[in-house]
């Protein structure tokens, strides 16, 4: 059993995960008055990727943007994308390529802080 592992350590390993699901930690501020649409969104969608049979890989919205890797992904599904900043947005026009499909949950941009000025969209 010891020889299998060694050689499975010298194997690639690499992921072969082509659906990237990205949570956005600033956000999760903005859904701190409804405890049931954070559950809903992010704990139960947690455990809904594991059954979809997919290879998939979890990320924070910022080190997703900033990693050259991201555009490796075909899939990139956006949990919680609820406060937008230039920055933000910036990089999510770089991943609208290759014929990458990008998913937005439940109230993607509802809360604006571009411009330093924080707005709500209707």
């Amino acid at each position: 059993m010891h020889q299998v592992g060694l050689e499975a350590l010298s194997r690639d390993r690499s992921s072969v995960a082509e659906v990237a699901v990205v949570i956005d930690e600033r956000s999760v501020s903005a859904m701190r008055c409804n405890p049931a649409a954070h559950s809903q969104i992010l704990t139960r969608a947690h455990a809904a990727f594991f059954t979809t049979g997919a290879p998939f890989e979890w990320f924070e919205l910022r080190s997703f943007l900033n990693d050259p890797a991201a555009s490796r992904f075909k899939v990139v599904v956006f949990l919680n994308l609820f406060r937008l900043d230039e920055s933000i947005l910036a990089g999510v026009e770089k991943l609208k390529s290759g014929g990458r499909t990008l998913c937005f949950s439940y109230a993607a941009g509802f809360l604006d802080d571009r411009g330093g000025a924080r707005k709500f969209s209707a």
